[in-house]
């Protein structure tokens, strides 16, 4: 069955600590994991068994099937959704997580307007971590593996050359490419000290106390091995997501993401739940 918590709980710093601990042993004592792929969602009990509780990576090709919005391109996202009022954050990931203030609010429409004008190489506010408006809402569906209130679902824009840097999340997360591509680096939770993290509380979690992320100091895609001896680049488990891929990101999984053009995403936190590899067999 689910490693499930109560709606209300109160997420310690202590209680975090002690699932990423257990997360992270686990993930030592049985050996590297390769990302897996499949053709569909699996169901409830493949899913739970083969990548939950063992904490695996999952691509999926064509997770978008059946969404109402799973054949847009971004010229028909504009297009359907350009009136929707969003907020613009900071491109640098590590800016936008300590500093939770938006850019500047805007229009679907009139951020692609920006980036249409927006010259190569310029630094490009990103439609991040935003809400899931109605409208959209109701053109997806959720992944089968958590009861829906248990979801914290979001949308991100990304412009081309967006990038969020190494982190690792608490919560298990689903992300869905709508449109788009997604480059990213994988490491797995036992390689916390190769990357250098550190303990980070986002700014926009319910308790800012609380630290959520791990945000490594390394760049998987430029490492300096001078100041960080102990990274591993064997470790790194590259994966490409495009149009209607999902990929399962265990929680404590660390993550390097890049955009190369704009890309929609939808993400999925199993955050009302501990992680499903925390309690089980392994």
């Amino acid at each position: 069955m689910l490693t499930q918590v109560p709606l209300d709980l109160v997420r310690t710093t202590a209680y975090v600590r002690t699932v990423r601990a257990q997360i992270r042993e686990k993930a030592a004592l049985t050996g590297p994991k390769s990302i897996a792929l499949a053709s569909r969602w699996p169901d409830q009990e493949e899913f739970r068994g083969a990548y939950g509780q063992t904490s695996r990576p999952l691509v999926v090709r064509g997770a978008t099937e059946g969404w109402s919005i799973g054949n847009l391109s971004f010229g028909g996202f504009v297009e359907r959704f350009g009136h929707v009022e969003v907020d613009l954050r900071d491109p640098d990931y590590k800016t936008a997580l300590a500093n939770g203030r938006p850019a500047r609010r805007s229009t679907i429409a009139e951020y692609a307007e920006i980036l249409a004008r927006a010259p190569n190489g310029a630094s490009l506010p990103y439609l991040a971590n935003q809400p899931l408006p109605p409208e959209l809402a109701a053109a997806i569906s959720l992944p089968r593996y958590f009861p829906a209130e248990r979801y914290f679902v979001r949308m991100w824009l990304a412009p081309p050359g967006a990038l969020t840097t190494l982190h690792s999340d608490f919560a298990d997360n689903f992300m869905v490419v709508v449109f788009g591509r997604k480059d990213l680096i994988l490491f797995s939770p036992d390689q916390e000290t190769n990357v250098y993290a550190e303990e980070t509380a986002p700014t926009w979690s319910e308790d800012r106390s609380v630290p959520l992320v791990l945000l490594a100091k390394v760049d998987p895609e430029k490492p300096d091995v001078t100041r960080f001896p102990a990274f591993r680049q064997d470790a790194a488990h590259p994966c490409r997501l495009d149009d209607g891929d999902a990929l399962y990101i265990p929680g404590g999984w660390f993550h390097h993401v890049r955009s190369s053009e704009p890309t929609l995403t939808i993400t999925f936190f199993a955050s009302q739940a501990a992680p499903l590899a925390y309690g089980s067999a392994g």
